[in-house]
């Protein structure tokens, strides 16, 4: 009987310890991010990159400049994340679904997101929208077909000048 007692504090302190080793592991791998308002995210909420799930909230304190959302990130994934990247609360409506954090990389040449490091969010879904047509934009102007297009249309011009 004595046996199974040792075992089971055995497996206590282990289990605590694991779990006390996996909090510490989370809280050195979050970065925290600050809104406006908390926009409906709780913790345990769910932080998205290029339609992968890459993080969850883990928790939410408020500060004298909004609401500070203190979000895990694995160390792989911040090394894709610049200190510019954006971060957006998404309401989800569209989808029926509750709020989730979406984040994007930033722009390339700047510093990596470090570990505890402290930026700022937006709470405009629209915004993040934005940036989507803005990159579309971007990318159809630069489409070779459309730049051979142009290129022709501008030879054909300078012909009728002629």
């Amino acid at each position: 009987m004595k046996k199974i007692w040792i075992v089971l504090l055995a497996l206590v302190v282990l289990g605590a310890a694991g779990f006390g080793g996996w909090q510490l592991y989370q809280r050195s791998n979050s970065v925290t991010v600050v809104f406006a308002d908390a926009g409906g995210v709780v913790p345990g909420t769910g932080v998205w990159m290029t339609g992968i799930q890459v993080g969850r909230v883990l928790g939410l304190e408020i500060a004298g400049d909004g609401v500070e959302m203190q979000v895990f990130l694995g160390k792989e994934v911040r090394r894709q994340l610049t200190e510019t990247a954006l971060f957006v609360i998404d309401p989800g409506t569209a989808q029926g679904d509750g709020p989730v954090l979406r984040v994007k990389a930033g722009v390339g040449g700047t510093a990596p997101l470090a570990a505890n490091a402290r930026v700022r969010g937006v709470n405009s879904y629209t915004l993040w929208q934005l940036d989507d047509y803005s990159q579309k934009v971007l990318e159809f102007i630069n489409e070779p077909q459309l730049q051979e297009g142009i290129k022709r249309l501008e030879q054909f011009g300078n012909e009728m000048k002629k």
